[in-house]
């Protein structure tokens, strides 16, 4: 039936302290009867039974049951196969006594309640416990657990028996009863029994293995072992007492043994068919069905401690097993989900409710730590919408080089000159309803987008209005009127039409300052235009006339050149093509006059009125462009000199030079390269800057042609081939606003994801101890399962459905009030939904998450813990 084939086992292999536990051991054992492992403690007596059964491991050699090598799907063999009785029972204190042994079956793979009803009972009855089935095991003393353990070995009627020292914690009568149990089964099994006893050994054993240091020194037969009869302490044999009876009309009483000090007092009420007793006198104990004391008719040497019917076997048959039973298979989802409530929120184990309170108040800022990380993930999807991919800034030096560029040729069809800090791709433009424009502005709509001329617009498709704007007017494109109306929380704006009588304004130039001539401070012009039209494109961009967008970005470096149609409320300003109006402004006594300073040289303190002459007439160059200066005096006229000052955006010090210029002339600038000797900035010793330095495109003096495409692939392959590098600062391509604004958003993810792992990190680490901290009071009931036959997969499982009870009923709470906050919080708030990103895919994908990581470290415990033998998770871990 079991065979041995030299067979080694070594604890602590490689070390010092190695110990070779099991050396070279051969056997064969029979196919019924009782075989004994005999031997001092610490011989390897029980570490070869449990070699044998499958619950530890082998270094070298075969076992093999019935022909089937252990080592091959060992919790299949162990269940169809063997029984075993433990010295310390292994029985579930959470389970009743019936339970109990009704486990050895369902891991079996029975699953008829009916046939597990009726084999239970047919063992419990042959152990002498039927009384007890509804009892929990820390009710019954050890004799009486040890006779349960039993049940639950022979209940599938396995061909193996294996105990190992299952009298050891017994007294005599109760091994006595244990050995004859055990000895009537091997009659038709093969039981083997681990002992030192040896008296037992002599007395029930057919079969005598002895072994030393893990060697087997003798084999030896017994025909002499028909067991041994001990008295019960619990039973009271009648026969050995004197006996006194008393007959009445109604009633007859048998009294057994001494006569009491005083008479006992009964009374007996039969009233309707029904009779009532009621015992008066102390220290009286009633003896029912479930009661240990037990009476015997006659005396013990009649050999009657135990009924025959008590040790019978053969009302349990062999088990028939299904190709698909599902052997090894002990917990179902819905056990598990009870197991999982009552090991997590019983009201007994009030250690763990903090823990739990932290895992819903961390499940909660991870709900509010990821819809700000997805913010940054969200980015990534609209980087493409985050610059233009139609403009490309070129660095030229000269105009040479800017004549390098035509419009009209390789895809270009908008030439226009900038500098550096036009080179940054989108700019903010703010849309605001016409009414509000002298109300506070910070609840103007802002989107980033690219100002052009609407000579591009004019072939551009008109979903609304007109697609050309005129001066003070602008056309916008869909993608700009899509992104405010998917984005942003206007229920005045949600058709293209909505958009048409709005403003659109840029802070370019709107620098504040103190106007002394009103006593408050006045802000410079903010560049409003009315928006006039939608188009269809997909550019990012904002159209404006030609003399508004020259006046907007391209005519000097120090935004102080306007336009005469600009400031049409100034009265008498009539500036023909190619003239300028030179006007030096100061102040003082809270008036304006001519500030004498202001002109090339030096200024001449003898007569400062006739250096303020000497400027009319003379010519001044901007771009290549020789212009006429005239002299305008506002010294008298405050109301004009408040125009000019906020018109022209003045800055500093109170105090400009200001070129009024034609529009024909503003557009023709702001196209042209040339020569400027005259540029207009903080101080007269500044005025040939520009003469003195040659173009830097790492210095403020740079200069770039901002060329726009109808074609960017062809425009690219052009700027490759006539400039000195493409890269910046020499280009700025539409390849390079992404690069800049993917690395920008990659930081911040990198950045918000360092929170969101260490967040994460502490909230898994804190599912990972609550669930260790179960772990840990439970371990013998994991043994226990491992060694009467549970697969390592069905205990997986087990906790992993106590781990989903723990995750909902704490974690998914948390996610669920915050995931409603954070619901409340954007539709009130648009600034909660700027900061937090949370549509319904990042609410599953966060739920998703916490549920897998928390449940893969609520398992994370056990799967460690099952790398370990059964038999050493009884021993090491035995708590």
């Amino acid at each position: 039936m079991i065979n041995l084939d030299h067979v080694q086992k070594y604890y602590n292999r490689g070390r010092s302290n190695e110990i070779h536990v099991i050396n070279d051991v051969t056997l064969e054992l029979p196919d019924r009867g009782m075989v004994a492992v005999f031997g001092r403690s610490g011989c390897g007596k029980t570490t070869l039974l449990n070699v044998i059964g499958g619950l530890d491991t082998i270094a070298y050699g075969k076992i093999k049951i019935d022909g089937n090598d252990v080592s091959h799907d060992v919790d299949t063999l162990r269940n169809v196969y063997v029984g075993y009785v433990f010295q310390n029972y292994n029985l579930n204190a959470e389970e009743t006594v019936f339970d109990n042994v009704a486990d050895a079956l369902k891991l079996c793979g029975v699953r008829d309640e009916k046939v597990i009803k009726d084999r239970v009972t047919a063992a419990l009855a042959a152990v002498d416990m039927s009384r007890y089935s509804g009892r929990t095991p820390d009710t019954l003393s050890g004799g009486q657990q040890q006779r349960v353990a039993i049940a639950r070995a022979i209940v599938k009627n396995p061909r193996v028996i294996l105990a190992d020292e299952p009298t050891g914690n017994l007294d005599e009568a109760n091994t006595v009863l244990i050995m004859d149990l055990l000895h009537k089964i091997a009659k038709e099994h093969l039981v083997v029994l681990v002992t030192h006893e040896e008296s037992l050994v002599d007395h029930y054993c057919d079969m005598v293995v002895e072994l030393a240091d893990g060697k087997v020194v003798g084999t030896r037969y017994n025909e002499s072992a028909s067991g041994y009869k001990a008295k019960d302490k619990n039973a009271i044999y009648l026969g050995e007492l004197d006996k006194t009876e008393q007959t009445g009309e109604a009633v007859s009483v048998e009294y057994y043994g001494e006569k009491p000090v005083d008479p006992i007092k009964l009374k007996v009420v039969n009233i309707k068919g029904k009779t009532y007793l009621k015992i008066d006198t102390e220290n009286v104990r009633y003896l029912d069905e479930t009661a240990e004391i037990k009476l015997f008719e006659g005396v013990f040497e009649d050999g009657k401690n135990l009924d025959d019917d008590q040790n019978a076997i053969d009302d349990l048959p062999p088990l028939k097993y299904a190709d698909n039973a599902p052997i090894g298979r002990l917990f179902g989802f819905k056990s598990s989900i009870v197991s999982g409530y009552k090991s997590n929120f019983d009201k007994k184990k009030k250690g763990r409710r903090f823990l739990r309170i932290v895992m819903a108040l961390f499940a909660i800022v991870f709900t509010f730590m990821t819809a700000n990380f997805a913010t940054a993930l969200r980015e990534i999807s609209s980087v493409n919408e985050s610059f233009d991919h139609n403009v490309f800034y070129v660095f030229v030096k000269n105009e040479e080089e800017a004549s390098k560029f035509n419009k009209g040729s390789n895809g270009i069809d908008g030439i226009y000159l900038t500098d550096y800090t036009a080179a940054y791709g989108l700019r903010p433009h703010y849309f605001m309803m016409g009414a509000f424009e002298t109300s506070d502005e910070t609840n103007d709509i802002g989107v980033s987008a690219t100002g052009l001329d609407s000579s591009i617009s004019e072939n551009l498709n008109a979903v609304a209005g007109k697609n050309v704007a005129g001066a003070g007017e602008a056309v916008i494109s869909t993608a700009i009127a899509n992104k405010i109306i998917s984005t942003l929380n206007r229920s005045y704006i949600k058709n293209y039409s909505d958009f048409l009588g709005l403003f659109v304004s840029t802070d370019y130039g709107g620098y504040s300052f103190y106007d002394y001539s009103v006593g408050e401070y006045a802000t410079g012009r903010k560049n409003r235009q009315r928006i006039v039209g939608v188009v269809e494109s997909e550019e990012p961009a904002v159209y404006f006339s030609p003399v508004d967008f020259a006046t907007r970005h391209f005519i000097d470096k120090s935004n102080l050149v306007i336009a005469a149609s600009t400031i049409a409320d100034i009265k008498a300003f009539d500036v023909p093509k190619g003239t300028a109006l030179c006007v030096a402004l100061s102040v003082e006594n809270n008036g304006y006059y001519v500030d004498p300073d202001l002109y090339y040289g030096e200024p001449d303190e003898d007569d400062e009125e006739q250096d303020q002459k000497d400027l009319v007439g003379d010519t001044v160059m901007i771009r290549g462009q020789n212009l006429a200066v005239e002299k305008f005096d506002l010294s008298g006229d405050a109301e004009t000199s408040k125009a000019i000052r906020n018109t022209t955006r003045a800055r500093f010090y109170n105090l400009s030079y200001v070129f009024v210029l034609n529009d024909e002339d503003v557009v023709s600038l702001a196209k042209t390269y040339g020569k400027t000797d005259a540029v207009v900035y903080y101080y007269p010793s500044d005025y040939d800057y520009y003469e003195s330095k040659t173009p830097d495109p790492y210095g403020s003096n740079a200069r770039y042609l901002m060329l726009h495409s109808n074609d960017p692939a062809a425009t690219e392959k052009y700027i490759k081939s006539v400039v000195e590098r493409y890269t910046d600062p020499y280009v700025y391509s539409p390849e390079y606003f992404y690069q800049i604004n993917i690395e920008g958003v990659v930081m911040q993810i990198i950045t918000q994801f360092i929170a969101l792992a260490v967040m994460f990190t502490i909230m898994v680490l804190c599912m990972y101890f609550i669930m260790r901290s179960s772990l840990m009071s439970r371990i013998k009931e994991i043994g226990i399962y491992r060694a009467i036959g549970a697969k390592k997969g069905n205990i997986v499982f087990k906790f992993f459905v106590e781990s989903l009870v723990l995750i909902t009923l704490t974690v998914f709470f948390g996610y669920l009030f915050g995931s409603a906050f954070l619901g409340v919080l954007s539709m009130t708030s648009t600034i909660i939904s700027s900061m937090f990103f949370y549509p319904f895919w990042v609410a599953l994908i966060v739920l998703a998450t916490l549920y897998g990581v928390c449940s893969l470290c609520g398992i994370l415990p056990v799967i460690s813990l099952l790398k370990s033998t059964p038999s050493e998770i009884l021993s090491k871990y035995d708590v």
